[in-house]
């Protein structure tokens, strides 16, 4: 008689089945709660009858509101209960998906957002780089790049999706047929991949501040990469308008727009192959110059066929700044704080990244020029290279790859 072997409930899954579940929830998480509002903007305004800013700040806030989040959702993380955060994160999405479908007043509606903002927190990239740096070392790397290759197929999956079900069924009904998917999806997922118990003691040990958010360097790197979104989301927000302004037909804009989407995933797969091979200085340095790199590549095109390698080069450098971030905090300070530590790096270069584009857009509307904007944007990017490598450049200085042993 044959037994069957049962999986202990205190056990995680393999990693390959955590890989696996925390990509598809990604991909969903990302597809509904960040891609679909774009699409939806247009048909709600219609609906509505609200300005377009009054729209557009709702999901500005839900931004501000994870970023400001982060720090806390790390500590959560850091005490092992990773499993109840990003199992309730996503309930609570799809509830307030729901909740954003019946909106009828600018309250309710940014009401709905912070909430969202809240959702965000607890299930996009930042708890779920944490969980992989955790469960995975020392191949995290490897996990992190196989899940951000996998989500960044969200906006061309749900931003479609999203288009025919709006057009079909009205904005409303989309949504509530978005949330579902959100609940079917994701909520099961994370429950059963996350699942794993830690002694109670151990996850105590984590409650306190971490002392490397009173290192120098930590608040450095964290500027250089405030500073790098900025200049990545800036170019990201101009793109469309600048070239319709060009003369661009809006389909061409649009299209160019998605090139640069599109083109991040080689630049994940190149993260991968890269990310051993340089030191930690080099490796940081050239990636933050090249969303100035891309600027100025825009700025000489003046509109014309050059746009096309800026774009490339902007896309390219922004999918593989994605990976940089929590590979770089994992090498310099290990996994043991890794929420914490990201946590508090996420809250600034979240919000910058969320204001990124309105002041931006100012710039523009006062000189009337982008190429300044532009400019502006592509000295952030070169700061923000100086900075780290400032912080990072040591003569013995270790492969970007490699992980400490913990303290």
């Amino acid at each position: 008689m044959s037994r069957t072997r049962r999986r202990d409930p205190g056990r995680p899954l393999p990693a390959r089945a955590l890989v696996g579940g925390l990509a598809a929830t990604q991909t969903v998480s990302w597809g509904v709660l960040y891609y679909a509002f774009p699409v939806l903007l247009v048909p709600m305004q219609r609906d509505l009858g609200w300005s377009r800013s009054v729209l557009v700040g709702g999901f500005t806030t839900a931004i501000i509101v994870s970023g400001l989040a982060a720090p806390f959702v790390g500590r959560f993380l850091d005490r092992r209960v990773e499993r109840t955060l990003m199992t309730g994160g996503s309930i609570v999405a799809s509830l307030m998906v729901v909740s954003w479908s019946r909106v009828g007043s600018p309250i309710a509606y940014y009401a709905t957002w912070v909430v969202i903002g809240l959702a965000m927190a607890a299930v996009l990239y930042e708890p779920a780089f944490a969980v992989l740096a955790r469960r995975t070392a020392p191949d995290h790397r490897r996990a992190i790049t196989t899940v951000t290759l996998v989500a960044g197929l969200a906006s061309l999956v749900f931003q479609p999706l999203t288009s025919r079900l709006a057009g079909a069924h009205g904005w409303r009904s989309c949504l509530v047929v978005l949330a579902i998917v959100v609940a079917l999806v994701t909520v099961p997922i994370h429950a059963v991949v996350l699942a794993g118990t830690v002694p109670v003691e151990r996850a105590r040990a984590h409650r306190g501040r971490p002392p490397e958010l009173a290192e120098p360097r930590f608040w450095k790197l964290t500027a250089a990469f405030a500073l790098a979104g900025v200049a990545s989301m800036g170019a990201s927000v101009l793109l469309i308008a600048y070239l319709v302004d060009e003369g661009w037909h809006l389909s061409t804009a649009a299209l160019a727009g998605g090139t640069l989407g599109l083109m991040q995933l080689p630049g994940r797969i190149a993260f991968g192959r890269v990310a051993d091979r340089f030191h930690r200085a080099t490796l940081t340095t050239a990636l933050l110059t090249v969303p100035g790199v891309g600027l100025l590549l825009l700025i000489a095109s003046a509109g014309g066929p050059l746009v096309w390698v800026a774009v490339a080069v902007l896309g390219f450098g922004q999918g593989m700044a994605t990976l940089l971030r929590p590979v770089l905090f994992v090498d310099l300070w290990g996994i043991e704080r890794f929420g914490s530590i990201s946590g508090a790096s996420a809250t600034p270069a979240t919000i910058a990244r969320a204001v990124a584009p309105l002041g931006a857009s100012v710039v523009v509307a006062a000189t009337g020029r982008y190429w300044v904007a532009f400019g502006l944007l592509a000295v952030a990017s070169v700061g923000a290279a100086m900075l780290s490598r400032s912080v990072l450049h040591r003569r013995h200085d270790a492969p970007a790859g490699t992980i400490p042993e913990p303290a």
